[in-house]
């Protein structure tokens, strides 16, 4: 099961830190403070929300990422450019432009930007 996950504010995943990530999950572990509250194993999740999600998914991806699924300016292509060329972790820049992950790759790709991985 791959969870997708949207922070507040950057958290470590993976050793880096993150305001998104996609994690591929075995078992599902949830506490209320120091209590147990559920352990069960990933397949057998089918939902997982907050309540403190907007209604709509893409306000909500918007909460941490305010650019996602707004059309590129060139300035911030400019920005992206900058940053590959100096090996910027990626993660870094979802967090300067306020875009999706796969959206900042994606455009890297569409610039003509060698591929790279974080």
């Amino acid at each position: 099961m791959i969870l997708r996950a949207m922070f507040r504010s950057p958290q470590p995943v993976d050793g880096e830190r993150r305001t998104q990530a996609e994690i591929d999950l075995d078992r599902v572990v949830l506490y209320q403070g120091p209590r147990l509250i559920a352990n069960v194993p990933a397949t057998e999740l089918m939902v997982l929300t907050s309540e403190d999600l907007p209604s709509g998914v893409i306000d909500a991806i918007r909460v941490t990422l305010p650019n996602a699924y707004q059309p590129w300016t060139e300035a911030e292509e400019t920005a992206l450019r900058d940053m590959w060329a100096r090996g910027v972790p990626i993660a870094d820049m979802v967090t300067a432009l306020g875009r999706r992950y796969k959206a900042v790759q994606s455009r890297a790709r569409r610039l003509g930007l060698p591929p790279r991985r974080g």
